[in-house]
């Protein structure tokens, strides 16, 4: 089509102006060292978003991939950073980028041939990594984090500018840059067309159209960034014609078998699915479509459905197969259209298996007595690395976690062993002995009963973890493993009798290593010969009926016993995959802080919780039981994906007092509907921003257990608070107050790391508190939602209700944003054992060149008594801080004054002073400013080396005699800056203001709507998306084709305008929408207008006298000719109402006074509201 139209033109050109038309061309590269260079492209780059595009046809693949670069930047002095789209591997297409320092690729199938012209198309919208062949998706990766641009180097075509010789072999035409994530439709819009160069959002287009005479390639977008050919024979270089595109002749294939799978007791009628996709520009209909089961003769039938153009349609067919023999099926599907000009995606075959039931079996423990018992053995207890794996499938949970053994090898008096247990409605532990004392990883109550989960417990020498699905749920430190010499019981604890699981488990595996997430991801659903290494013991569970013996399937041979079980009950089918299954973790905001401030957003986190990849899933939300909002997530989830989705309807329940936000997710395959909804009843707080994270939870040894976990919504925009205080108290359950002085903590989880928001120790039997713990250091973690974990150290049923709540403190700083890094985290470093070091690992921690200060936050407290000084409780020493290699610092660690605590008439000795804590207290941390020590720009050094003791009455180090003397460490280095700019990569795109319409006598049916958005952040905001809303409906969505640097404003004027001229009243809201926004806070503005007859006075049945006016923010108010009930408002500017009241006069006049005196000196409308008529005055506080 593209080559006919430039004939036309031609021909008219000649016949008609005597001019030749400029002659087709593109480029053909030998493979070898030709290439384009353009030298100043680093204008043309965005981080939020690219699109690069280019027709292709390859005389030769090169392998590995990366060694046909076909558009890319980058330099080999500075890596990962930059693009590349490239093509090779026999057919394949790549598109490969650099998120946040890391390369991430989304790659094709082998797809592509010799000899024939492709479209490829790399994308990055900012949440994923896309490839594109010929306008169809081929390839999908979901990302987070910002892309890192190149901005030295060269872009290149046909190489690589920083790893010269990855050249591609062909021919090239039609090269185009977007500083945007273009969606497929965009794509495919100007696939096979010619651009005029303006076009929005298009940065670089190399036509490619030069004749043979020239070493330049024109970019054709304004600007310059002109390419100049490398290395090239120029009568050679430029081909005569331009790219072929036949995407306009129809194209369609078999893309994927939609069903049956692999199952279980398949049918002698199943139904035959699949997936036919249109790969051409035009919709495609009744065409042939077979299937063919093995061997058997095909199955024909005629397409009744349209498959439109790029997209997909399943087809059912009616004539049904026989899949009902346990074997495996080659199911052969292809489609027959007539004309088909690629028929090489015509044919799809895949492999069914039907399962017989009985070849998958699991372990059905009663939760009364059964259980497995395996004889110990040296095999069963690794020492300095273990990982215990098991599917399982409650009936019913534990009330404690405790109460509900899984896997447990342990002991007491010392501790030793491990245990991997569940209960608490959904809850699972492992737990590892150190040294004596118990550690563990635990979850929150996020499993169901009746579904089965994979769980695996690893010690790896530094820490225990806990995973759920291949998920890293939870990580504790940990300084060693003591193996137990007991028995291993399955379903039932060696030591504790009682603590029994209720369900089935299978699959159990115990290794001698620890596996890392990678190999327990892609093995978990894996069968084992058992001959792996460091496989110590391996049960697969499918011994079957009548077995009372389970066998180990390695060498090792650790057989077990089955004990009371009911034989013909305890064989039972084994796990079963949930293919299909979208969970709304929760509300992620508002919260009880944002919600009842005006306009805002929900936000809520969707994952996988299947074992096969979902996309568009409709989530809808509800206030107040009210109408329905959905929107749909087309982004494809893979297993274990969380999404965090932002619905763009604004709501403002500023005049409620509460309100329950609900969330659903209804994808139409998902096979467990019970996790499918979240609710939130949010409640107006009263004076002071206040969160509450926990409520009066108890911690004990019992059925509650000594960690808790709590969902805490955070508000957005750390940089406006000027201080944040963690709260903490503790008081005393029905079953008592814990007798003892015992170590607690308030921990946030992100990433797998942990980070100790603030320390205390309970008082010796007593409820005390709140104890004020400042955790300002912390505000750019407390963000959003977030995981909070506590923990009380409590040894039985008597235990501690806890409370935490967080204050939130406005105001402005010299250096509102932060950044922090995790130093040392140990809650069990030994003291006093010379095979343990008194110096503490060393670190060498980046400082950013914008940083203005940098400071050390330790919290350290000694622990252990009953040896040499009676440490490390009760010594008192001085430690040191070494930076750059030198002690710097001395501190002493030592708390002189628990005799003055607040919390007094405690008992025990409460009053005698400690390492670093007193009874009944918050630990204040030891901090450091370092910003004398630190140069921006240059790494900071930072150690810390324990003053040497030793401890004379251990009786073998680390044995069990005494309580080992030991420091508790948690310490952090916070940077801060005036600037986000260069400190942190901070995308925050802000609606500010409405600016049209204005209060006016009278309100149009074609109000013209304005709003400003503002960069606010710290990188580039490009074409960010503004939308407004009328009166709580969508009235326009506008992209704003623009690149805003920090601190960049832009007004738009919508196109839409806005019908007001029906009702009095009515509110404006504009959203502004830009990929990787970090804070949605501040995404809307709002304006409140209303008709009105008069501005500095109204003339109407109510009369108002104003006195002073203007004044200092005190006014006198008197109305004439008014009865009963009166409303008095006050608005500034736009819209926000910053004063009210409601009063009741009985006669006809209304006196009353307002005060003004802490709201900003300006202008502002006064409102006068009651059954005989509405009257708005100016007023102005000067």
């Amino acid at each position: 089509m593209k080559k006919f139209y430039y004939q036309c033109i031609a021909l008219f050109l000649l016949l008609f102006t005597g001019k030749q038309a400029e002659a087709q061309y593109h480029l053909n590269l030998d493979g070898t060292n030709d290439y384009v260079r353009v030298t100043n492209y680093a204008a043309l780059q965005g981080s939020t978003a690219v699109t690069v595009e280019a027709w292709i046809n390859a005389t030769a693949w090169k392998t590995p991939l990366y060694k046909g670069s076909v558009i890319c930047t980058g330099n080999n002095t500075v890596q990962n950073n930059g693009f590349d789209l490239r093509a090779g591997e026999n057919g394949k297409a790549e598109f490969n980028l650099s998120i946040a320092g890391n390369w991430v690729t989304a790659t094709s199938p082998a797809i592509m041939q010799l000899g024939t012209w492709y479209h490829v198309a790399g994308v990055y919208s900012g949440d994923s990594v896309m490839i594109y062949i010929n306008g169809v998706l081929r390839g999908l990766t979901i990302v987070s984090g910002g892309m890192i641009p190149s901005t030295t180097g060269n872009l290149c075509i046909g190489e690589s500018p920083g790893w010269l010789g990855r050249s591609f072999s062909g021919h090239i035409d039609e090269v185009r840059f977007w500083n945007y994530g273009r969606v497929q439709s965009e794509i495919t819009s100007t696939i096979c067309s010619s651009l005029a160069g303006n076009e929005p959002g298009l940065v670089g287009y190399w036509k490619l159209d030069a004749n043979s005479g020239t070493t330049t390639a024109i970019n054709s977008v304004a600007g310059g960034n002109n390419g100049t050919l490398i290395n090239t024979t120029v009568a050679n270089v430029w081909t005569a014609g331009d790219y072929t595109c036949t995407l306009s002749s129809p194209d369609v294939g078999a893309g994927a078998l939609a069903g049956p799978a692999s199952n279980f007791n398949l049918t002698n009628a199943e139904q035959i699915k699949v997936t036919v996709s249109n790969y051409s520009t035009n919709p495609l209909t009744g065409f042939p479509i077979s299937y063919k089961i093995g061997n058997n003769a095909p199955v024909t039938e005629t397409m009744n459905g349209t498959v439109p153009p790029f997209g997909t349609y399943t087809y059912t067919f009616t004539q049904t197969a026989d899949l009902s023999a346990y074997q495996n099926y080659t199911v052969k599907t292809y489609t027959g259209l007539s004309g088909d000009v690629n028929a090489s995606n015509d044919t799809l075959v895949k492999v069914v298996s039907n399962f017989a039931i009985g070849t998958n079996f699991g372990l059905n423990f009663d939760g009364l007595d059964d259980k497995v018992i395996i004889n110990d053995s040296p095999s069963l207890n690794p020492t300095s690395a273990i990982t215990v794996e098991a599917w399982i499938n409650a009936s019913a949970w534990r009330n404690s976690i405790a109460d509900g053994s899984i896997i447990a090898k342990d002991v007491d008096a010392p501790n030793r062993g491990y245990v991997l247990r569940c209960g608490n409605n959904g809850s699972v532990e492992f737990m590892i002995s150190d040294n004596g004392s118990w550690k563990s990883a635990a979850s929150a109550s996020v499993m169901l009963t009746n579904r089965w989960y994979h769980i695996a417990g690893v010690y790896d020498g530094s820490n225990v973890m806990l995973y759920i699905n291949g998920e890293l749920i939870a990580k504790t430190p940990a300084a060693s493993f003591s193996p137990s010499p007991t028995n291993l019981y399955f379903g039932e604890d060696p030591t504790w009798s009682g603590r029994t699981f209720n369900g089935t488990l299978d699959e159990i595996r115990i290794w001698n290593v620890a596996r890392t997430q990678s190999e327990i991801q892609n093995n978990m659903t894996a069968s084992f010969a058992g001959n792996e290494a460091g496989l110590a013991a391996y049960y697969k569970l499918d011994e079957g009926l009548g077995s009372n013996v389970i066998f180990d399937a390695t060498a090792n041979t650790n057989n077990g016993t089955l004990n009371n079980f009911v034989l013909a009950n305890a064989w039972v089918s084994g796990y079963e995959l949930m293919s299909n299954d979208a969970t709304v973790i929760g509300l992620d905001a508002p919260n009880n802080l944002t919600a009842f401030a005006g306009a805002t957003r929900l936000k809520v986190k969707i994952k996988n919780t299947g074992f096969s990849p979902i996309s568009n899933i409709p989530v809808s939300y509800r206030v107040n039981n009210g109408p329905a909002t959905t929107e749909t997530i087309a982004a494809t989830l893979q297993p274990n994906e969380v999404y965090t989705m932002l619905f763009n309807k604004v709501e403002d329940v500023s005049a409620l007092t509460s309100a329950t936000f609900s969330a659903t997710a209804a994808l139409a395959s998902d096979e467990d509907t019970r996790n499918d909804s979240t609710a939130s009843l949010l409640t107006k707080q009263g004076s002071g921003n206040i969160l509450v994270a926990f409520n009066g939870i108890q911690h004990d040894f019992a059925a509650n257990g000594q960690t808790r976990f709590a969902d805490v919504i955070f508000p957005e925009g750390p940089e406006q608070w000027s201080q944040v205080i963690m709260h903490v108290s503790v008081a005393c359950p029905t079953t008592g107050c814990d007798p003892w002085d015992q170590a607690g903590k308030i921990s946030l989880f992100k990433g797998g790391q942990e980070y100790e928001l603030g320390r205390f120790v309970t008082p010796y039997g007593k409820a005390c508190g709140p104890w004020d713990i400042d955790v300002t250091d912390f505000k750019t973690l407390l963000v959003g939602k977030q995981k909070l974990q506590s923990f009380i150290q409590v040894w039985g049923p008597s235990g501690w209700l806890l409370t935490v709540t967080f204050e939130f403190v406005k105001g402005a700083t010299a250096t509102p944003y932060q950044t922090i890094t995790p130093l040392w985290n140990t809650d069990y470093h030994i003291y006093g054992d010379p095979n343990i070091p008194y110096t503490l690992p060393n670190f060498n921690v980046p400082i950013s060149a914008q940083s203005s200060t940098a400071n050390l936050r330790m919290t350290i407290t000694g622990h252990g008594q009953g040896n040499t000084s009676n440490a490390a409780e009760f010594i008192n020493q001085t430690h040191h801080v070494y930076i750059n290699g030198s002690s710097t610092y001395n501190h002493n660690l030592w708390k002189a004054n628990c005799g003055s605590n607040t919390c007094n008439n405690q008992s025990g000795t409460w009053t005698l002073s400690r390492a670093g804590w007193c009874p009944g207290q918050g630990v204040t941390p030891y901090e450091n400013n370092l910003t004398s020590n630190m140069t921006p720009g240059s790494n900071l050094n930072i150690g810390y080396v324990l003053q040497t003791y030793t401890n004379l009455l251990n009786t073998g180090y680390n044995g069990g005699s005494h309580t080992e003397p030991y420091y508790r460490i948690h310490a952090y280095l916070v940077q801060s800056s005036d600037s986000a700019q260069n400190f942190s990569d901070y995308l925050n795109a802000s609606a500010t203001r409405v600016t049209a319409p204005v209060f006016a006598p009278t309100l149009s049916a074609n109000e013209i709507v304005k709003g400003v958005v503002k960069n606010t952040g710290s990188v580039a905001m490009v074409n960010p998306r503004f939308s407004y809303f009328l009166n709580g409906v969508l009235m326009a969505t506008d992209t704003l084709f623009a690149t805003l640097n920090p601190g960049d404003s832009i007004e738009h004027t919508f196109t839409q305008t806005a019908d007001m001229s029906v009702q009095n009243d009515y509110t404006i809201h504009t959203l502004v929408t830009s990929t990787g926004d970090a804070n949605a806070a501040d995404d809307v503005a709002t304006l409140r207008i209303w008709q009105i007859t008069g501005i500095d006075h109204v003339s109407n049945p109510i009369g108002i006298t104003v006195m002073p006016n203007p004044s200092n923010g005190q006014f006198k108010v008197s109305v004439s000719g008014v009865k009963g009930k009166v409303s008095l408002s006050v608005f500034d500017m736009q819209g926000k109402e910053v004063y009210s009241k409601n009063e009741e006069t009985q006669s006809n006049k209304y006196d009353t006074q307002i005060d003004l005196g802490k709201v900003a000196k300006q202008m502002y409308f006064l409102r006068i509201k009651s059954d005989d008529g509405i009257s708005i005055q100016k007023i102005e506080v000067q």
